[in-house]
């Protein structure tokens, strides 16, 4: 990939201009609102070189249930370019959740998993923490810090709230590589990293080359 030139004026494309995806993603999502953020973020930064395909497993199951899902969904589609899961801990116990991390690396599928879930990465938006926080504090915690809609899982909340989340997304990143640092550099087994969230990774892959991010 070739630097970023500022001294080049960016060409810009003109309305109803297409250019073919330079690559493809296929995200499989444990539910609507992971679908929902994902599609809010392709309009927000006006993505068009990357195809992003979020694909919503089940909204029952644990980690290792869903991406044996995935696992097949990947065998039914091979033509992706990068296969992602985004998933949650939750409930599932730690061998389980580290048997699904492994399926989906032997599998080559990306992980972009949360401890405890998704929503831990909409927080980080706002606030840093690597400190263990239960999910049911979640929408308190992001409500405190919405400043013009309540957080909810409807489509019409979660398109809402992302119009707040989706200008932070830098800052997200930001916090969430710090969380991940803590427990590197302080060798912590991901038994104990609680709360963390690697979801910055696909992102980062989504907007590589971005100048917006």
């Amino acid at each position: 990939m070739t630097g970023f030139d500022s001294k080049q004026p960016r060409k810009r494309r003109q309305i109803g201009e297409t250019i073919d995806p330079k690559k493809s993603i296929a995200i499989y999502c444990e539910g609507q609102t992971e679908k929902i953020y994902f599609q809010e973020l392709k309009k927000y930064y006006r993505i068009t070189n990357v195809n992003i395909i979020p694909i919503v497993l089940s909204e029952q199951g644990n980690a290792l249930t869903l991406t044996q899902n995935a696992v097949d969904r990947k065998n039914e589609n091979p033509n992706f370019d990068e296969y992602w899961i985004v998933i949650d801990k939750d409930d599932t116990e730690f061998p389980i959740f580290e048997k699904a991390i492994n399926l989906a690396k032997e599998k080559q599928i990306s992980s972009a998993y949360s401890i405890q879930a998704f929503e831990f990465w909409f927080i980080l938006h706002f606030q840093y923490s690597h400190d263990k926080m239960e999910r049911t504090d979640y929408s308190k915690k992001l409500n405190n810090y919405l400043k013009h809609y309540s957080y909810g899982k409807s489509k019409n909340e979660l398109e809402k709230v992302c119009t707040e989340i989706l200008p932070l997304t830098k800052i997200g990143i930001k916090n969430a590589k710090q969380g991940l640092s803590y427990f590197e550099e302080n060798e912590i087994s991901l038994k104990d990293r609680e709360s963390l969230t690697l979801v910055f990774e696909v992102i980062e892959s989504i907007l590589k080359g971005s100048n917006d991010i």
